[in-house]
């Protein structure tokens, strides 16, 4: 290290020595300060301060100061820590926007310890060893910065003004000023990053406008080749014999089309650079040029389809956990976008409405952020579907949405998956009436219309169960109650499986639920109540002012243990309201420890419910609003709860295969293993909405074989009828 900075003092050394007579003019003081700096070893911030102190120095001593300023930011970056990449890269950025804010007029300046800074950084950044080394990163940082001040000031200000001559000299004076300060910063590039040599700068610029003229170039031959088709057709008609036009305009289209398609289909400006350009007019054009000729759409139809998947592909990638509504909304523009290419550009071909399903095959049935997209898709209805986003939509815009991610859902190879999590949240939308039934039978006809009957028949009595829970209300008579008591009545086999831990309700609930028991008993109806998804509304008398609270029955029946006491213990509550541990702790978490809503008090007071507890109502307790709900945490994480979705879904494919290969067998007999697996994977796609793979299917046979309803026979799989059951 000392060599090195002997080496550096040795070189400012002779700066000064080469400014002879300059240095010399100056007074003694400022002479000795220079001297000073230059062979003292000093720490980095002493540079600094000294050489604030430099700039007192007179103007005829600038030509040497870049040279100084490089030697002293050397002595300041010796020894010290290595900078990373970002923190360099957020300094460089602020003094570029500031550069662009300079030549903008703002009056704003560089003072000498800034420069310092920003040149140490810069030196740094590009002289420190692999692999943290980042004089290349660096260069191109500073060419983009160049590239952007052209691009987004200096070109445009020349285009829209009708000065150009003067716009022109101001663009290449602020264009000069940028190049100016950038070199100041970043001029310690020039030992590192080698120069390209005039026939490289040359050979880049005119291939940059040799592009630029190309795109234009095959866009022009489109046009042209139109116009000479057209010319060449109202000629044949009116000066050849009609039995001369199918052979000469066959030549014609050869020599002006098939001819050069490979050139016009290239990937830099042809038909892929008209896609990424979103050129609508240009890639109809074409489409009628080649509309009779197969191969050439075929390798356009491969192009749209590559183009929509990277497209769509991007969309992932940006996509993060929190965002997955985005996402599927980005997937339904992108549908439309390229759907309106297929009915306009390309006149609904066949082969473009292939290459759009298979485009978003692949990109529906990818995993986003450890979730499938048919997840995502029933995260997505639900949150249309429910009063609060849908308020925010006409009927005819939820509508045309509902029916769009219908049409995404047909992409999907897990519709089951997709199935099962929208009737998951259906059922919570349907029991707590988040949602307009009206909307809710739209959205099961345009998935019966894709995916049968079959697909939303448990769905179709989940709505039927809700409809016919309203004339249960009605006939039921419930005037000696001494309260409302509304009951939802269920079909068990057609909705999900709720959890409802036990409880010991208080007498006055009870004493409804036993009047519900008698009504439906004429009914003939089995009853098993589902406490887990009840609401009850209580009227809290506190102090200041009454508060009604809407919570579940487990809230409720703690709550009303108090109307017979002032103070209950952990076990006491416990055992009146036959709630278990676990339960009880989250429920009474929610009514003690809630930061908004302490509705009782704990005894200790603090964050968690402990088995030596005591608690009492606050009678102190207040609220903004006339009701309030008082949440409860649920018990499981969501992350646990799609999980276990996912394994039901797995689970009954598992019965689902087993039933469609021996369906299958019994039928036919006698089947090759490649017969089984394709006619099983049909199967199982046509009529139960998922696409099983082929090891899962192997594996099921191999367990079939076992159970004796399958036998091997020669290479080929033989239905057993030994079996009797």
């Amino acid at each position: 290290m000392a060599e090195t900075e002997e080496k550096v003092t040795n070189r400012a050394l002779t700066i000064l020595k080469a400014l002879n007579g300059r240095i010399l003019s100056c007074d003694e003081r400022r002479k000795s300060l220079l001297l000073d700096i230059l062979y003292t070893k000093k720490t980095g911030e002493q540079v600094v301060t000294d050489f604030n102190k430099l700039t007192l120095l007179k103007k005829r001593l600038r030509p040497a100061q870049n040279e100084l300023i490089r030697s002293i930011a050397y002595v300041h970056v010796v020894g010290s820590e290595r900078i990373a990449w970002e923190s360099g890269r957020t300094l460089l950025d602020k003094a570029i926007s500031k550069v662009g804010r300079m030549i903008d007029g703002s009056g704003e300046t560089f003072n000498a310890e800034e420069i310092t800074e920003i040149y140490s950084t810069c030196f740094n950044l590009s002289n420190q060893p692999p692999p943290n080394n980042y004089a290349r990163v660096l260069y191109d940082t500073c060419v983009d910065a160049i590239h952007v001040n052209l691009t987004s000031k200096v070109l445009p200000s020349i285009r829209e003004n009708e000065f150009i001559l003067t716009s022109l000299v101001e663009g290449w004076s602020k264009q000069k000023m940028m190049l100016k300060c950038i070199l100041s910063f970043c001029g310690s590039l020039d030992r590192v990053v080698g120069r390209p040599d005039v026939v490289t700068v040359g050979l880049q610029g005119c291939k940059m406008v040799f592009d630029k003229c190309h795109v234009k170039a095959k866009k022009a031959v489109f046009e042209g080749s139109e116009q000479s088709l057209e010319k060449e057709t109202r000629r044949v008609a009116e000066y050849l014999h009609p039995s001369s036009v199918p052979e000469l305009m066959r030549v014609v289209n050869h020599q002006l089309l098939v001819v050069n398609a490979k050139q016009l289909l290239e990937k830099k400006s042809g038909c892929r650079a008209l896609l990424r350009d979103d050129k609508v007019d240009d890639l109809s054009r074409m489409y009628r040029l080649y509309s009779k000729n197969i191969e050439v759409l075929k390798r356009v139809a491969a192009f749209f389809k590559e183009h929509i998947t990277a497209s769509g592909t991007d969309l992932i990638q940006q996509a993060e956990d929190n965002a997955s509504q985005a996402l599927v909304t980005n997937f339904l523009r992108l549908h439309d976008k390229y759907m309106a290419y297929v009915q306009g550009c390309f006149q609904n071909h066949i082969l473009f409405h292939k290459a759009l399903r298979q485009a978003f095959e692949i990109l529906c049935n990818k995993t986003v952020a450890g979730r499938s997209t048919a997840e995502l898709l029933a995260t997505v209805c639900d949150n249309t579907l429910k009063k609060d986003d849908s308020k925010k939509l006409s009927d005819e815009a939820i509508e045309d949405k509902l029916e769009k991610m219908v049409i995404l859902l047909s992409y999907m190879n897990d519709k089951d998956v997709f199935s099962e999590f929208y009737r998951q949240k259906l059922a919570h939308r349907l029991l707590f009436e988040k949602s307009a039934i009206e909307h809710e039978k739209t959205m099961l006809t345009n998935l019966r219309m894709q995916c049968g009957p079959n697909f939303t028949s448990k769905m179709d009595a989940m709505i039927a169960d809700i409809e016919s829970t309203r004339k249960f209300q009605e006939d039921f008579k419930q005037d000696d109650l001494g309260f409302d008591l509304s009951v939802e009545v269920l079909t068990s086999e057609k909705w999900p499986n709720f959890r409802s831990p036990d409880l010991k309700l208080p007498a006055e609930m009870e004493r409804g639920l036993q009047a519900f028991k008698e009504y439906s008993t004429k009914k003939k109806r089995k009853l098993t109540w589902v406490h887990s998804l009840g609401r009850c509304l209580i009227e809290g008398n506190f102090l200041p002012n009454p508060v009604e609270l809407d919570v579940t029955p487990y809230q409720a029946a703690i709550l009303m243990l108090f109307n017979d006491a002032d103070r209950l213990s952990y076990s006491e509550i416990a055992t009146k309201t036959g709630i278990a541990q676990d339960d009880l702790n989250r429920v009474l978490h929610s009514l003690s420890c809630n930061n908004k809503y302490k509705i009782l008090q704990k005894i200790p007071m603090s964050n968690t419910v402990s088995q030596t507890d005591t608690f009492e109502v606050n009678d102190k307790f207040t609220a903004d609003k006339m009701t309030i709900t008082v949440p409860v945490p649920h018990p499981r994480a969501a992350v646990e709860q799609r999980k276990k979705v996912v394994e039901d879904v797995v689970r009954e494919r598992r019965y689902l295969i087993d039933a469609a290969i021996v369906y299958i067998m019994k039928r036919r007999q006698i089947l090759s293993h490649e017969d089984l697996i394709s006619q099983s994977v049909e199967a199982l796609k046509s009529q139960y909405n998922f696409k099983a793979e082929k090891k899962t299917i192997k594996q099921r046979i191999e367990y079939l074989i076992d159970e004796g309803y399958i036998e091997r026979d020669k290479g080929m799989y033989r239905y057993s009828t030994s079996r009797k059951d």
